[in-house]
């Protein structure tokens, strides 16, 4: 969850067209923020590392 200064969570679509925005800069397709998390999870899996 990501939150504003003052402390009220952004909307997942906000959240997810400001990543993009970094992503495009970074020269990347577009992909949801999400589908990141899940990535993130398998390659750690995939290193043994215990999913808790």
């Amino acid at each position: 969850m990501f939150l504003k200064e003052n402390g009220d969570p952004y909307l997942p679509l906000y959240t997810t067209r400001q990543f993009n925005k970094v992503a495009d800069k970074a020269d990347l397709s577009q992909f949801r923020l999400h589908d990141l998390r899940h990535t993130h999870a398998t390659l750690m899996l995939k290193a043994g590392v215990h999913p808790r």
